[in-house]
């Protein structure tokens, strides 16, 4: 990814936007219904990439949790389309997601009405599980439990886990 960012540093057509499927879904939730009040937990860190997103989160009228980590590199992702709109997607995860826990969030998952899970988290090296552990704290706070499915991969790998939520959580 070091590599990617080097070569394309400066190059006219080249935008950093933050998002990915769950800040999307999201932001665009926060826009359309003002009324619906969203809390974002993502683990970013406080460097240049962890800036981005935070702003474009609060910017769209969410808040986020828990504060900045220090320490840690933001993930990112590039989507690189060619003049014909062929796309690939590179992806750098950083270390960010080792320091988030589904204990961390306990009290707002508690006082939701509904969680919504990244659906590329099971892809993730911790992922897996702390899906698995926001669902159970869901479960025991009575809270709804959604995902949103980041391409046809991802469900391919992950059905099991996707069908068990759906079937277990679904309302």
């Amino acid at each position: 990814i070091k590599a990617i960012e080097a070569d394309i540093a400066g190059k006219d057509g080249v935008d950093v936007v933050a998002g990915g499927s769950l800040a999307n879904t999201a932001s665009a939730v926060a826009r359309l219904c003002p009324d619906v009040a969203i809390t974002f937990c993502a683990a970013s860190a406080k460097d240049e990439y962890g800036d981005i997103f935070s702003d474009a989160i609060l910017d769209a009228g969410m808040d986020l949790i828990p504060d900045m980590c220090r320490g840690t590199e933001t993930s990112r992702s590039y989507v690189l389309t060619d003049a014909t709109g062929e796309r690939a997607v590179a992806r750098y995860l950083g270390d960010s997601m080792s320091i988030l826990t589904a204990a961390m969030i306990e009290d707002d998952i508690r006082s939701a009405d509904m969680v919504l899970l990244e659906g590329e988290l099971p892809a993730l090296p911790n992922g897996y599980a702390l899906w698995r552990e926001v669902i159970a704290l869901a479960a025991k706070h009575e809270t709804a439990v959604g995902f949103t499915l980041f391409g046809a991969e991802q469900v391919r790998l992950h059905r099991a886990l996707f069908m068990e939520t759906i079937e277990q959580h679904a309302t």
